[in-house]
């Protein structure tokens, strides 16, 4: 209970939606409290597709923290794997400081004996203190400011032109105020994983876990040709996806002479390999973009809105040198959102995608 009340609002949705009985007090107990029982496996049931508890994971109702909670409460069956193989932060602590709290591990046990060294028979218990408290609260992501007078008051020249021109139409080359707002997006290196941004650079090959598509497959199935971009280098355009049922594929940009199989994209000498992924939006008929805005930096990292032909484009530095940028198209027969995931600074990446005929945006 303590890990659904400090993690966020489980408790009252699950009494909202009838998850929560409110029972008489007990006659053992001196206090008369009403007690309470959560119909747990009930609420984890809840969570499958289209069940009444499903939801979006964000911080304040994550699913996984409710399935934790309930195996911990009521021993209901929990893929421990799938569940922690991606915490992060604030949440993994909050866990293991719940598994510390539901275990006797507070207490040291010692052996009782008699003056003359005897084992009596008997054993006592010291508290020592939880092994793993609970974590105290994250503080509040503050707005650095940049500490060189020059610099900062460009910045807030920039900023104050982004937002009087919230996704200005952009032409290649750029113009100077356009080019001045995407040189100052920053990069957030504590990035909690919302809005556009994402960590680009990979660990692992990527195509790992997934299966190639041939341009007809992906054809039959986005409903367009498959993307096209123009880059300076020499590449190879790979089309793949984990599961086409799953809504997603992705386009990849590889240097020729790269080993596919072992291909991360991380390095410099392997830098000039963006991705294009494509979701197909089967849940919701008409995606809406996020409001056209500018930040230079934030919880997710700085970003802007530009618009490419009638695509009103998200632009965010996703990593130091990296940039994702972002876009939905209702005008097909069936939505679809891209992200487009370029090796580039900002400034370069958006130049690389006006330079570039192939890539789908609305007309």
């Amino acid at each position: 209970m303590e890990l659904l009340r400090r993690s966020g609002d489980w408790l009252e949705v699950l009494d909202a939606e009838g998850f929560i009985a409110i029972g008489p007090p007990s006659p053992r107990n001196p206090e008369p409290h009403p007690r309470s029982v959560v119909r747990w496996a009930d609420a984890v049931a809840a969570l499958a597709p289209e069940g009444r508890l499903t939801t979006r994971a964000d911080f304040r109702r994550d699913p996984r923290l409710l399935r934790i909670a309930a195996s911990l409460a009521d021993g209901v069956p929990i893929d421990l794997a799938g569940v922690l193989g991606d915490l992060y932060g604030e949440k993994a602590r909050l866990i293991v400081a719940a598994v510390s709290a539901s275990t006797q591990g507070r207490f040291l046990e010692y052996e009782l004996r008699l003056p003359d060294g005897r084992d009596a028979g008997w054993t006592g218990h010291l508290d020592v203190g939880t092994p793993y408290p609970w974590p105290e609260p994250e503080p509040a992501v503050q707005q650095p400011e940049l500490e060189l007078f020059p610099a900062r008051v460009a910045e807030e020249r920039a900023l104050a032109w982004a937002l009087a021109h919230p996704a200005p139409v952009v032409t290649h080359p750029l113009d100077d105020p356009v080019r001045a707002v995407l040189d100052r997006l920053r990069f957030a290196s504590g990035m909690r994983g919302h809005g556009l941004a994402r960590h680009f650079w990979r660990s692992e090959p990527v195509l790992a876990g997934q299966r190639v598509l041939t341009e007809s497959e992906f054809v039959a199935w986005a409903g367009i040709e498959v993307p096209g971009i123009t880059t300076a280098w020499a590449h190879r355009r790979i089309c793949s996806t984990r599961d086409l049922a799953d809504g997603h594929a992705t386009v990849h940009w590889i240097p020729v002479d790269a080993d596919v199989e072992g291909f991360t994209g991380e390095g410099a000498e392997e830098a000039g390999a963006p991705s294009l992924t494509i979701e197909l939006h089967h849940d919701r008929p008409d995606p809406r973009p996020e409001p056209p805005r500018t930040r230079f930096t934030s919880a997710p990292g700085g970003w802007t809105s530009v618009t490419i032909g009638s695509s009103v484009v998200g632009v965010q530095r996703s990593d130091p040198q990296a940039t994702r940028i972002g876009w939905v198209r209702t005008d097909l027969a069936r939505p679809l959102a891209f992200v487009l995931d370029v090796p580039l600074l900002p400034t370069a990446a958006v130049e690389l995608v006006l330079g570039s005929t192939g890539l789908p945006f609305a007309p």
